[in-house]
């Protein structure tokens, strides 16, 4: 049973690094962040910047961790639910952003049930998860695999928050750019 977490486990970090060099890739192709970042390589035009750092970061933070806690099942803990936290914030994000571009930008195409019921219903329970399965659950367990969490992933959260504000204020031509790809309505 070991066995079988651990290649399930394998193949979820690879999909997660997969996932996130695309995202850094593409803030970076955008302007968002660094121009080395969105520069592709080789035939396959893969962008190795974008994933070695995020597997060096990766790394890097699960070293620290383990120096941290000594444990590497309580590192494990630690990160996979600091992981769900942010998987159901973007699930809750997702929602919302189907809402508002299909109210907002293709208002010809907004569907009352696909647009509206089927997004407040996804925030509804994203929102509840996270309160039940993290706020709650993890404010009450031990400060090292508990509050600990919450902590770090708020404190991180605003932090985002804290970097949204400032460009959209500061640096709005960046986020009005229009993406690189079309919706092909």
């Amino acid at each position: 049973m070991i066995a079988t977490a651990f290649t399930g486990l394998t193949a979820i970090y690879i999909s997660c690094v997969q996932g996130a060099s695309r995202l850094i890739f593409s803030m970076a192709r955008q302007g968002l962040l660094p121009r080395p970042f969105a520069r592709l390589h080789g035939a396959q035009r893969v962008p190795k910047n974008a994933i070695l750092c995020v597997v060096i970061l990766c790394v890097t933070m699960g070293l620290l961790s383990l120096a941290l806690l000594r444990d590497g099942l309580d590192s494990f803990v630690w990160w996979s639910s600091a992981m769900v936290f942010f998987a159901a914030l973007t699930f809750t994000g997702v929602n919302v952003a189907n809402l508002l571009y299909f109210r907002r930008i293709l208002p010809a195409h907004f569907s009352v049930v696909r647009n509206l019921l089927v997004p407040v219903w996804g925030v509804t329970v994203s929102l509840y998860l996270v309160y039940a399965a993290f706020f709650s659950a993890l404010w009450s367990a031990p400060f090292r695999t508990g509050r600990s969490i919450v902590i770090a992933c708020v404190v991180l959260l605003a932090l985002e928050l804290v970097a949204a504000i400032w460009m959209r204020v500061f640096r709005r031509e960046l986020l009005s750019a229009s993406g690189p790809n079309s919706t092909g309505f």
